[in-house]
C-alpha cells in the first residue's frame, strides 16, 4: 500500500512539474 501511493505521489509531482514546464512555456511564447 505504502508503495503504491509513493509512485502515485511520484507521478503526480512528475504531472505537476511538467504541467508548470508547459505554462511556463505557453507564457515566454
Amino acid at each position: 500500500r505504502e508503495f503504491t501511493h509513493r509512485v502515485k505521489s511520484v507521478s503526480m509531482a512528475k504531472f505537476s512539474s511538467q504541467e508548470v514546464n508547459a505554462l511556463q512555456t505557453g507564457g515566454n511564447e
